[in-house]
């Protein structure tokens, strides 16, 4: 009788985040965005993470052009972002390169790739741990040289340079810190916990006529507590501020998703803003919060010597404010 063949268990490796310094999770990786045509999200993201390891100003300013020249210039491969202000503001930075230089859209590349094509990835190869063959191997050499140098730097860097508690990808090499070259960035999830980031947060969104995002999502939020029999009023409270024809603050949503709305707030429940609040915190956590957290106001949030002029129209208590309060702040209720 034969033996039974050996079944393989699939890895439990199921995020980008715990695979991302496996290096046999992230050839086979590599050589499923290359055969769906879609490697150089990976590479973007791998060559931005070596540059902020960057620590001499001559390689810096270099590299960041590259970077800009391979990606955006008249010959560029281009990436998964076909906005021209990303163009021009980049095309900006790169005169007075910095570490945080490409972060804002290293970080919408990142959640591009955890949360659409790595999914993918994991569905159609149940055990991604199992290694290559040495002669696939020689072949991705081979078609990408590139990307593998890249991957390797990256892991090397990242050996050396560890941080507690495994990799975090919103983790900003630091050179004021020579003991840890690492220096923890918050997330979103941390506004609703400190006061001052949050009020800073909200500054940073009227300084960029976005405000409406955060308004919107703790409206939505506070709704998603009330009894049943105030959620008719409030729903049509929340939906001709932001959603209707003549709302003075709208918020951005495709239309499917507003016709949908548009005849739930009929008979509300306490769902009926889920959809929409999901998504405004999905804009608001990869293309308004990363750049807060790299913006000059988020560092004077820190600071107890600087202060910045609020932008608010001078409102003492704003509808946002009270909203986050009902919902977060259980600290002293008035603003600083």
């Amino acid at each position: 009788m034969w033996p039974k063949k050996k079944t393989q268990k699939p890895t439990s490796l199921s995020s980008l985040d715990e695979c991302i310094t496996d290096r046999h999770v992230m050839l086979r990786f590599i050589a499923y965005l290359a055969s769906h045509y879609a490697l150089d999200s990976l590479t973007f993201w791998l060559e931005t993470q070596v540059y902020k390891y960057i620590r001499n100003q001559d390689e810096m300013d270099s590299m960041a052009v590259a970077i800009y020249d391979r990606y955006f210039g008249p010959n560029g491969c281009g990436i998964n972002s076909d906005e021209e202000s990303i163009k021009e503001e980049l095309a900006e930075k790169i005169k007075a390169p910095t570490r945080t230089t490409y972060m804002l859209l290293q970080n919408a590349i990142w959640t591009l790739l955890k949360l659409e094509s790595f999914p993918k990835f994991r569905k159609d190869v149940p055990d991604p741990t199992e290694k290559l063959k040495p002669k696939q191997i020689r072949q991705m050499q081979q078609d990408h040289p590139e990307v593998l140098r890249l991957l390797d730097k990256f892991l090397e860097l990242n050996k050396e340079h560890p941080i507690e508690g495994g990799f975090k990808p919103n983790v900003l090499p630091d050179d004021f810190y020579e003991e840890h070259l690492h220096t923890v960035l918050p997330t979103l999830a941390e506004v609703w916990k400190d006061r001052d980031l949050f009020l800073a947060f909200r500054e940073y969104l009227y300084q960029q006529f976005a405000n409406e995002n955060l308004s919107f999502y703790l409206e939505a939020a506070v709704y998603e507590t009330l009894p049943a029999d105030q959620r008719l009023a409030r729903a049509k409270y929340i939906y001709d501020k932001f959603l209707g024809p003549e709302a003075p603050v709208q918020i951005n949503v495709d239309a499917n998703m507003l016709s949908a709305l548009t005849r739930a707030i009929q008979n509300p429940n306490e769902n009926t803003f889920v959809r929409v609040k999901e998504k405004i915190h999905k804009v608001l956590e990869t293309e308004w919060f990363p750049d807060f957290v790299v913006s000059p106001l988020y560092h004077a949030c820190n600071s107890e010597t600087i202060q910045y002029q609020k932008s608010d129209g001078g409102r003492k208590r704003s509808d946002t404010l009270v909203n986050y309060e009902t919902l977060f702040d259980n600290t002293k209720k008035n603003e600083m």
